[in-house]
């Protein structure tokens, strides 16, 4: 039928500025976090099949069996109390050679453990009792105030040449992918995703008629399915339209948003304007009109427009509606409110 191409139409017309919101952001999303998302997913690579050489930008997986030393922490101090958020320690890597692993608070209590339990092993030669764990991360070139320190602690000035080329400046940080935490590259996929996904979700609606639900479900109702949707064909090409509004005695069709609205005549028993007054600190500061369309099953319908528009549909319901409650005031709203049911007899037996 070609109302409900049209129809489908205008609801891509409605939805389309929403739609490209969520495909462009959500595939920019996808752009910059799902290649991090694929890295961290893959595990990353055994720090000990990277070259000491190639280490530098690399997202690897480090078993820390082994610490040396500590040679800086981050702290945060609120309400005059301090709380480590991170710690820098030594470990070795490679042949012989050692870096700086960066962990957040989380690990911190492991790694102390494991740089007792090495020191023990190593300056008391006890058994060695420490317990590894893995870390996932970035190694990157460490900052110019971490590595003052890492100098300090390992007596950098004092090595041969050959003993300081073994001191790598790198850090290994744990969480980070590239210049990202796991937490920004998690936002960014999730996010992507989930705007992809909405767009895709409110455009397979539009194709599938979703919101030409009111006609399709309207005729499944009636006996004739097919002769039900070639009478509300008739209806859309040959009825009056009054300010956006289709009509004539039988039935009365909008648009709200990207949905269509197809009402029987037989269901709506009240339509009135609805103004509200806004204000900004009290002062006045314009209004806006509202078609109020209220239905025998208590649902009502608001259609913004302008204060004329919404007086001519009025106008043109006296017309076509006759059985229809006009205009609003308290004592019809209390009714309609109190006993919906009388309210519709009422109506019904208008203009009989």
């Amino acid at each position: 039928m070609n109302m409900l191409k049209e129809l489908k139409k205008v609801s891509l017309k409605k939805v389309l500025p929403m739609l490209l919101i969520c495909f462009v952001v959500g595939l920019v999303l996808l752009g910059i976090g799902a290649p991090s998302a694929i890295t961290v997913l893959s595990g990353g690579t055994d720090i000990n099949r990277v070259p000491v050489n190639e280490l530098e930008g690399k997202y690897v997986s480090a078993e820390i069996t082994f610490i040396m030393d500590s040679y800086a922490y981050t702290e945060r101090r609120s309400s005059g109390k301090s709380k480590v958020t991170a710690k820098e320690y030594i470990i070795p890597v490679g042949q012989a050679e050692y870096m700086g692993i960066e962990v957040p608070a989380k690990f911190v209590d492991q790694a102390d453990a494991l740089l007792r339990a090495t020191n023990d092993y190593i300056i008391n030669e006890n058994e060695f009792t420490g317990e590894p764990f893995t870390i996932h991360g970035t190694v990157k070139a460490m900052s110019s105030q971490s590595k003052k320190y890492y100098h300090e602690v390992v007596g950098y000035d004092e090595m041969t040449l050959e003993t300081q080329k073994l001191m790598l400046p790198l850090v290994l940080e744990e969480g980070q992918v590239g210049d990202k935490s796991q937490t920004e590259v998690w936002m960014y996929t999730g996010g992507g995703l989930l705007l992809t996904a909405l767009g895709l979700f409110f455009l397979i609606r539009v194709m599938s008629g979703s919101y030409q639900k009111s006609i399709t479900q309207y005729c499944a109702a009636q006996l004739d399915a097919d002769s039900a949707l070639a009478k509300v064909e008739d209806f859309y090409q040959m009825a009056d339209q009054v300010s956006g509004i289709r009509m004539d005695r039988n039935f009365m069709m909008f648009q709200v948003g990207a949905k269509t609205w197809l009402l029987p005549a037989s269901s709506v028993v009240w339509a009135y304007q609805q103004t509200t007054q806004h204000r900004t600190n009290g002062i006045p500061t314009g209004k806006s009109y509202s078609l109020m369309i209220c239905q025998e099953n208590g649902k009502q319908i608001a259609l913004g427009m302008k204060e004329k528009q919404a007086q001519d549909v009025l106008a043109a319901f006296i017309e076509h509606y006759p059985r229809m409650f006009i205009g609003y005031s308290q004592e019809r709203a209390n009714m309609y409110k109190k006993d919906r049911e009388a309210f519709c007899k009422a109506a019904h037996e208008l203009g009989a």
